[in-house]
């Protein structure tokens, strides 16, 4: 049996939910916990992305610069290649060189820079040719 205060009003004696679920307070901490515990997780799964496609454009431009560097110094072998950027955070050369020479010569630059596998995906764009 429930104490109850002999002047208090029938709602208030047969209610069976506790006093504190009447309360406005309550509700507003239980949607600002509920907000808190949605938003925090989700705006570090957008930080960890956005550092990430920081991280890779950052690296795809370092590597271009790299390579436009070495394209510079010989520009009449190296004119008609141009650097991109993919989607994957490497840059690779796309376009025509005139000899096979040329492009060797590319690759064992662009090996010596960045190692024998990344710089074989790197040159997979660029083709010789002939008429140049």
């Amino acid at each position: 049996m429930t104490l109850t205060h002999p002047y208090s009003s029938p709602a208030e004696t047969t209610s069976s939910s506790p006093k504190y679920f009447h309360s406005i307070w309550f509700w507003l901490f239980l949607a600002a916990s509920c907000f808190a515990a949605i938003a925090l997780p989700v705006t570090f799964l957008v930080g960890a992305l956005s550092a990430e496609q920081w991280h890779y454009n950052r690296q795809a431009d370092n590597q271009q610069n790299q390579i436009e560097t070495y394209l510079a110094t010989d520009s009449k072998a190296f004119g008609g290649l141009t650097v991109e950027h993919a989607s994957n955070g490497w840059a690779f050369v796309t376009g025509d060189v005139a000899s096979q020479q040329d492009r060797d010569r590319l690759e064992s630059e662009l090996q010596r820079l960045f190692g024998v596998e990344l710089a074989c995906s790197m040159i997979y764009g660029v083709k010789v040719d002939a008429e140049l």
